[in-house]
C-alpha cells in the first residue's frame, strides 16, 4: 500500500479466507492500520494498492489494468 502515490509504500501480508467453488473465485483478507489525520483539512486522503499473489514460485500481479486500486480514506 502507499499514502503518497508509490513515493513510498509497505507490503502487507495477506491470508487466504474464503473459495467459491461455484465461479472459481479465492477471496483474501488483509489487515491495515491507518494513522490519524496529520492536519485539519478535510480533504480525502488516499491509499492505492494492488495485489501480488505468490504461487508455484510465481508472482502474479493484479494492479486493476494499471490503474492500480485506490481507497478514499475520510476521517469520522
Amino acid at each position: 500500500i502507499s499514502g503518497n502515490d508509490w513515493e513510498t509504500f509497505q507490503d502487507i501480508q495477506g491470508w487466504h479466507s474464503m473459495t467459491y467453488p461455484n465461479d472459481n473465485t479465492d477471496a483474501f483478507t488483509i489487515k491495515i492500520h491507518l494513522e490519524k489525520y496529520d492536519d485539519d483539512t478535510k480533504v480525502p486522503k488516499q491509499i492505492y494498492f494492488a495485489i501480488c499473489l505468490e504461487a508455484n514460485n510465481q508472482e502474479l500481479w493484479d494492479d486493476n489494468f494499471g490503474r492500480n486500486y485506490v481507497l478514499d480514506v475520510v476521517e469520522r
